[in-house]
């Protein structure tokens, strides 16, 4: 894993590079020249991670013979079958010099060109100059795990476009300054949303879409436009068929964990006490045993003040056994705000928790034991339906297909032996989610309860989540899950997080064939009985404790935010919320609002923190409001 910069127009200069050291650093390369009259740059910082020798360092060339001019790359990431993708481009003639991911990307890419994408399983972002046909090259893995953004750029009187690992090093080539994308902000400001589409904070700045890929001519003139990219994966998979899925999918995460645990670097894992990363923690331990190496380091973050938030009891549950070494952490509140501003800095653009400075802690302490490389759960609430509001789509789906006993005893199952909600609080969201988004919005429009009197900015709603042709209601809940609604926005929060701290972060739950069957099995499959992630729980099942498989209340990753904002960050809040008045673009009311109810409201709080990091990040990254 590393940063990369790749443009075209303008000459090479320090600042392309100099904003993510941290992302690489094990070292700087740099190819410039002129193809034809036009500047072509090409930047990396290196994270080393396989092969850590000089001669997988990058840019990287690959020709074919004395006379070829070349592809010459640079790429952010880690390909994970390299090993066996190796093999086969040898039995097809191709010969290698290093014995890393990166030349086995150049090669299957110079021997299959696009159809290499669908062949990686890893995480990926690279840009290629063809020397060869004279185009730039551009793409990006299927969910979009490693980044990749675009920008016109100018340098003196010269302009082109680039693309590059991080905002910032895009930021002082931006010809018309820094400028605020109102909408994108609105979004954030009122209901916590980020990362839903192509957009960024930053108006001249946009993110190449995960699962795509682009080839651009070299014409300083004619820089990238959304409809250039063209998508080389899709949210879709054949039905997984067989009475042993829960069985496949053990095997399949069996090896998508054995394949992240390969590197000449040490390896750990986050673990929560959830039964996402136990489970990972558990194959991992096995597998390294059975190799014969040391126990997996795990680095877990725990809070007891409130046993409502406490992890602590499964933490020690999943540690039992004393299998492998262990470093639990609690950041304080004073920690959290006295390092807000170095992770907003790393993230580049707000969030809206502080269970994201949380998880830059926790990397944090894994640079801090040695580790290199980390396991992590990413995705598998998206893939298996871990989220409480995912029951409501099921339940809706058997409503519609008239299905009303089936219906009634699903969310009497889900309501008994501890579930969460009661079976008429299911029966309402059942009932909710008959209707599209749009139709919700318009009858609480009517009855004055939209948009809601406490949104912070007035004149933008959020987009509805787009129509999936073909998907009952909890697949096209879980796509947009996938692809605009929740992962694209963890999947920046793990990346920054991660590479500020100059570590990689690996996720087995978004390998291709666990995604193909978890997209490929139905929701009866996840819900069965009245349990969320059910087949996932049965992959589970002899491998953790039951105490974990079989635990009913989900926490996610939290920190006690509501306590700290009705107590040491209370001053803070009011504080970030006086400032906020002395800017244009939020509403005086609902900041009257807000600031009543601080200390007091779950979503009170939610609201301050997120206006908080805005206006914090506003000033970093010195945005005018």
């Amino acid at each position: 894993m590393c940063g990369i910069w790749a443009s075209i127009g303008i000459i090479r200069d320090g600042r392309m590079l100099a904003p993510i050291q941290r992302r690489g650093p094990d070292g700087e390369g740099w190819r410039e020249g002129l193809d034809g009259q036009v500047p072509v740059v090409l930047g990396f910082r290196r994270l080393a991670i396989y092969d850590l020798s000089t001669a997988s360092d990058q840019p990287m060339t690959r020709r074919v013979s004395a006379d070829d001019p070349g592809l010459h790359m640079v790429f952010n990431g880690a390909i994970y079958n390299y090993r066996a993708l190796r093999t086969e481009l040898q039995a097809l003639g191709h010969a290698f010099h290093t014995e890393g991911d990166s030349e086995v990307l150049l090669a299957a890419w110079d021997h299959w060109g696009p159809g290499a994408l669908a062949r990686f399983d890893g995480m990926f972002a690279f840009a290629i100059h063809d020397a060869r046909r004279r185009k730039l090259i551009v793409a990006r893995d299927r969910f979009g795990e490693k980044p990749v953004l675009w920008a016109r750029v100018g340098l003196g009187q010269d302009r082109g476009f680039a693309f590059a690992s991080d905002v910032r090093q895009l930021l002082p080539f931006l010809p018309d300054g820094r400028r605020l994308d109102a909408d994108v902000a609105a979004d954030f400001l009122n209901v916590g949303s980020v990362d839903t589409g192509d957009d960024t904070f930053f108006a001249d700045i946009k993110r190449v879409p995960a699962g795509c890929w682009g080839e651009f001519d070299l014409d300083p003139a004619r820089p990238p436009t959304r409809e250039a990219f063209t998508s080389w994966t899709q949210l879709t998979a054949p039905p997984a068929r067989g009475d042993d899925l829960a069985e496949q999918l053990r095997s399949a995460l069996d090896d998508a964990v054995a394949l992240r645990l390969q590197a000449d670097v040490p390896v750990g894992s986050c673990l929560s006490g959830g039964l996402d990363s136990t489970l990972l923690v558990s194959l991992a331990q096995n597998t390294l045993e059975a190799r014969g190496s040391r126990g997996i380091h795990t680095i877990s973050a725990v809070y007891d003040d409130d046993d409502a938030l406490s992890e602590r009891p499964y933490l020690e549950a999943a540690l039992a056994g004393d299998r492998h070494p262990a470093r639990l952490i609690t950041p304080t509140a004073d920690q959290m705000l006295d390092h807000l501003d170095d992770v907003i800095e790393a993230q580049g653009e707000p969030f809206g928790h502080s269970s994201i400075c949380l998880q830059w802690f926790v990397f944090r302490s894994a640079r801090e034991e040695g580790l290199k490389v980390m396991l992590d759960g990413q995705g598998a609430d998206e893939l298996f339906g871990g989220y409480d509001h995912m029951i409501g789509y099921h339940l809706a789906d058997r409503l519609a297909a008239l299905d009303l006993g089936g219906a009634l005893r699903s969310s009497r199952a889900h309501a008994g032996d501890g579930g969460v909600f009661s079976t008429s609080t299911l029966a309402k969201s059942a009932l909710i989610r008959l209707l599209p988004e749009t139709g919700l919005r318009k009858m609480a429009r009517l009855r004055g309860r939209y948009p809601p009197q406490d949104w912070p900015v007035r004149g933008r709603e959020p987009d509805a989540a787009p129509h999936r042709p073909g998907c009952n209601r909890y697949d096209a809940m879980t796509r947009d899950m996938l692809a605009r609604a929740s992962l694209p926005a963890l999947l920046r929060f793990e990346d920054r997080n991660a590479m500020a701290h100059g570590v990689e972060s690996r996720l087995p739950y978004l390998a291709p064939r666990v995604v193909d069957l978890a997209l490929g099995m139905t929701a009866e499959t996840k819900m069965r009985d009245g349990w969320t992630k059910d087949v996932l729980r049965r992959a589970a099942t002899g491998l953790i404790p039951d105490k974990i498989a079989r635990r009913r209340r989900k926490l996610g990753f939290v920190t006690p935010q509501d306590q700290w904002m009705a107590d040491r960050w209370r001053p803070w809040a009011l504080e970030r919320l006086a400032e906020a008045r002395k800017s244009d673009i939020f509403d005086p009311a609902a900041l009257d609002a807000i600031t009543a109810r601080v200390g007091l409201s779950g979503d009170a709080n939610a609201a301050a923190f997120r206006i908080a990091v805005f206006l914090r990040w506003a000033a970093i990254f010195e945005i005018s409001l």
